[in-house]
């Protein structure tokens, strides 16, 4: 089992932009993904291209609430990409 010194925060809002910017300026590694405009990150997120990337060095993921509005992708509200929750849960 991976320790969660690395967080990955994939989809929601805002909500999700404060806790990924929280954890980065408490020090954690973290990675986003699901959000098309990223500018309003801490500069230490890196943006992940893949659910795969996002999760692959992580320990923790943090997903949105709601986590996904049709049960098979997850909610992306501020991304026109869509990640799929089979993914994830893989």
């Amino acid at each position: 089992m991976k320790n969660c010194d690395c967080f990955s925060v994939i989809g929601g809002d805002i909500r999700q932009i404060y806790i990924a910017n929280q954890l980065a300026e408490e020090g954690c590694k973290v990675l986003s993904l699901g959000f098309d405009d990223t500018h309003h990150f801490h500069p230490s997120v890196r943006h992940a291209h893949t659910v795969q990337e996002a999760v692959a060095e992580s320990g923790c993921v943090i997903l949105p609430m709601p986590l996904s509005d049709d049960s098979k992708t997850i909610w992306t509200p501020l991304s026109q990409k869509t990640f799929s929750l089979a993914e994830v849960f893989a």
